[in-house]
């Protein structure tokens, strides 16, 4: 195959864009449901009521189901995830947040274009380069940057019909790959995990948050895969949640994943919202295909500004 390369989106906005350039949704709550209910499934309290929610405030979260991407790609993701984790690629990293310094409770690693870093919470990670230059026929690498390529056509359907005026990237050159143990292997281990209190929604593998390190208003694609239930059937116990920042009106939403399932945050929708992860019964990898910083979060830039600090650092 080619080696993948980054091209404009037909969905980007000329306009230079910053986090201000729209608005979040306004404090909303379904006339049916009670002051007391603190998020909205997909069934609960009414399929209507969610709908309603979603279009009003969630609209940029979108779901795809399992057969949106071809059943060879899925089998090939799963074979390259199955080699990665034997080939000891994931890693649980140590982050600080404030004063607190604590390891994650995801392990994980780093795909991308050549070059690429990811940087949060104080951790520099860098990219295993996907490219064909760095990698060899029949790699697990080449595989998820199939995955990538397909993400990104999906994507860039999705952002492109999603009605917001402003459209962001979707050129993906990144993914940060988690892979998360079942709920109780999590909790029995060294770093159990910690409920989520503000709406009840279980015990989280990962908190709140909203992506970093991020152009603007670039779209993220999530693709999801589990394993098995004890009964040998598709597990759909995990999930995704979201909130509006800064909004104690509206209710939060939680949405249970099908294994081999892919949902995305769709332009302006990770500025104004946050999102975690409801752990589940089975052992779960997500793989978040995103537009890094190219202007500074690569390894270029990295050795550039210790080249300059050490200049500086000898006078």
């Amino acid at each position: 195959s080619s080696s993948s390369s980054s091209s404009s989106s037909t969905a980007v906005t000329k306009t230079p864009l910053t986090r201000y350039a729209t608005k979040p949704p306004l404090p909303f709550r379904p006339p049916q449901i009670s002051a007391a209910t603190q998020f909205l499934t997909p069934q609960t309290p009414s399929p209507a009521a969610f709908k309603q929610l979603h279009q009003r405030s969630y609209r940029g979260l979108a779901f795809d189901q399992p057969g949106a991407l071809p059943a060879r790609l899925h089998d090939d993701v799963t074979g390259a995830l199955e080699a990665m984790f034997r080939g000891g690629l994931f890693h649980r990293d140590v982050v600080q947040a404030g004063r607190s310094v604590s390891a994650t409770f995801v392990d994980r690693t780093l795909l991308g274009e050549p070059g690429m870093t990811y940087f949060y919470q104080r951790l520099r990670i860098f990219a295993h380069p996907w490219d064909d230059m760095h990698t060899k026929a029949g790699s697990p690498f080449r595989t998820i940057r199939a995955l990538n390529d397909a993400l990104k056509v999906r994507t860039r359907a999705l952002a492109g019909a999603d009605p917001t005026s402003v459209k962001g990237k979707t050129d993906f050159n990144i993914t940060l790959i988690n892979r998360m143990d079942s709920l109780r292997d999590a909790n029995s281990g060294d770093w159990p995990l910690r409920e989520e209190t503000q709406f009840g929604l279980g015990d989280a593998s990962v908190s709140w948050h909203a992506d970093s390190s991020l152009q603007d208003f670039s779209s993220i694609a999530i693709y999801h895969q589990t394993g098995k239930s004890l009964g040998g059937g598709d597990d759909a116990s995990w999930s995704v949640a979201a909130r509006v920042v800064g909004d104690n009106t509206t209710p939060a939403i939680k949405v249970h994943l099908r294994d081999r399932q892919t949902y995305y945050m769709l332009n302006d929708f990770n500025h104004h919202h946050h999102h975690a992860v409801i752990a589940g019964n089975v052992w779960r990898y997500s793989s978040t295909h995103r537009v890094g910083i190219v202007g500074k979060d690569t390894l270029e830039f990295v050795v550039e500004s210790n080249r300059a600090g050490k200049q500086a650092y000898d006078r």
